[in-house]
C-alpha cells in the first residue's frame, strides 16, 4: 500500500463524473493543514466485492490534493454502491462515503426504512451510489417562481411530525389544507441526509442527498411539484454551520480517543467558536469549504427546483470566538458570496437567515437577503 501519483484528468470535478465514453471517474480531495494525505485510497464496492483490489487502487495528485481512478464496465442502467477506503500502513483503514454522492446507504438505520435495499455484505458504516442512466423526473411545473419575496406566508413543516404516516406521501394528502390557509410558501425542516432516522434533522451528514426515510428523490420531486401546482413555493432549511462526525470531511481525519476532528482538519474547528454550536462547526473561512456550499446550492436549486433556502444558526459562521454578537464583516460577505452565487443560478431564488446580530442585519438586507427575525 503506497501512494501513486498521477496528474488529475483535465476537467473533472470533486465528485463522481459521468464520462462521454460511458466511463466514470471518481475525485476525492484529502489534504489536511498540514499538506498531508493518507498513504492510499482504494474505491470498493458491488462491482469488486467490497475488498481492497490492485484495480480499485485510486491515483493521487499531490498538486491538487485528489485521489481519482476512472473506472468502466458498468451498466449504465443500474445503480451502484461504492465507498472511499483510506489509511496509512501503520493503522486501520477509514471508510468514507462520496461528500457529493446523491444517495447515502446507511449501515445503522437503513434497516428501519421500507423499500431500501439491504446493506451490502463487506460495506461497512455509510455507502455512496452512482447510476450512469439515471432516471429523470417529468416536472409538471417547472416554470414556477417566487413572485413576491416581500409577501410570503410561510409554513414551516417537519415531515416526521405533520401526518401520522411521517413521509412525504403523507404530506401531499395535506397540500389543499395547507393552502386553504392561504400559505404561499412551505420551508421543510432539514431533509438532507441527517444522523438516525428520528430527527429535526439538523444532525446533517450529507448535502447532496435526501434523507429516505421521508421518500425518495422522486417523492421530494413530486412533493415540490405538487406545491407548485397550487402556486406554493417551498424552502430548504440548511444546515451549513455544522456536521455530525460521519460526514467524509470529518470522518477523514477524526481521532477517536477524544471523539473529535483532529487538528490538522481542514474542514472543522476543532473547538467551536461560538457557545450555539452542534457537532462538529464548519469553517467558512476555508473557500474549498464555500465551494462546496455553494455547489450545494446550486445542485438543489437545479435538481430540486428549491424556491429558497433558510439558513440555520448563520451567525455561526465566523472563527472569531469574541465577536460572535458584534458586527462582523468576514461573516457578512461569506453570506453575500452565498446570495449572490444563488441570484447567479436563479435570482428568483428567496435566502433567509436565521441570524440576530442586528448591526448585520441591515447590511444583508440590503444584500437581499431576508432576516429571520421574531
Amino acid at each position: 500500500d503506497a501512494l501513486v501519483t498521477k496528474k488529475l484528468t483535465e476537467g473533472v470535478k470533486h465528485g463522481i463524473n459521468y464520462n462521454a465514453d460511458g466511463s466514470v471517474t471518481f475525485v476525492f480531495y484529502d489534504k489536511d493543514t498540514a499538506g498531508k494525505s493518507h498513504q492510499y485510497c482504494y474505491i470498493v464496492g458491488d462491482w469488486n466485492e467490497w475488498t481492497r483490489k490492485t484495480e480499485g487502487a485510486m491515483y493521487y495528485d499531490g498538486s491538487q490534493g485528489c485521489w481519482w481512478i476512472t473506472l468502466d464496465g458498468f451498466d449504465a442502467d443500474k445503480e451502484y454502491r461504492f465507498q472511499y477506503r483510506l489509511g496509512n500502513t501503520s493503522g486501520t483503514d477509514t471508510y468514507v462515503s462520496d461528500p457529493y454522492t446523491e444517495i447515502v446507504y446507511d449501515q445503522w438505520n437503513d434497516q428501519y426504512i421500507a423499500g431500501v435495499p439491504a446493506f451490502p455484505e463487506g460495506a461497512k458504516q455509510l455507502v455512496s451510489a452512482f447510476q450512469i442512466n439515471k432516471p429523470e423526473y417529468a416536472w409538471k411545473h417547472k416554470d414556477f417562481k417566487v413572485e413576491d419575496k416581500n409577501d410570503l406566508v410561510i409554513y414551516e413543516m417537519l415531515f416526521r411530525d405533520f401526518t401520522t404516516s411521517q413521509d412525504i406521501e403523507g404530506a401531499m394528502a395535506q397540500l389543499d389544507y395547507i393552502e386553504n390557509l392561504g400559505v404561499n410558501a412551505i420551508e421543510l425542516m432539514p431533509v438532507q441526509e441527517f444522523d438516525g432516522n428520528d430527527s429535526w434533522g439538523y444532525g446533517t451528514h450529507a448535502y447532496f442527498a435526501m434523507d429516505k426515510v421521508y421518500g425518495t428523490r422522486d417523492d421530494y420531486k413530486a412533493f415540490i411539484d405538487a406545491c407548485h401546482q397550487r402556486g406554493m413555493a417551498v424552502f430548504f432549511d440548511v444546515v451549513y454551520n455544522h456536521a455530525t462526525g460521519v460526514h467524509p470531511y470529518a470522518a477523514l481525519y477524526w481521532d477517536d480517543s477524544v471523539n473529535n476532528v483532529t487538528e490538522s482538519n481542514p474542514w472543522f474547528f476543532t473547538t467551536p467558536t461560538h457557545p450555539y454550536n452542534v457537532y462538529h462547526q464548519w469553517d467558512h473561512s476555508n473557500p474549498m469549504f464555500r465551494e462546496y456550499v455553494k455547489k450545494n446550492l446550486e445542485y438543489l436549486i437545479k435538481e430540486y427546483k428549491v424556491d429558497g433556502f433558510r439558513f440555520d444558526l448563520s451567525k455561526g459562521f465566523t472563527k472569531d470566538p469574541y465577536r460572535i454578537e458584534s458586527y462582523n464583516s468576514e461573516r457578512v460577505g461569506y453570506l453575500k458570496e452565498y446570495r449572490n452565487h444563488i441570484k447567479s443560478v436563479d435570482p428568483n431564488v428567496v435566502m433567509i437567515c436565521e441570524h440576530f446580530v442586528e448591526d448585520e442585519n441591515y447590511d444583508l438586507a440590503r444584500a437581499d437577503i431576508k432576516v429571520w427575525r421574531n
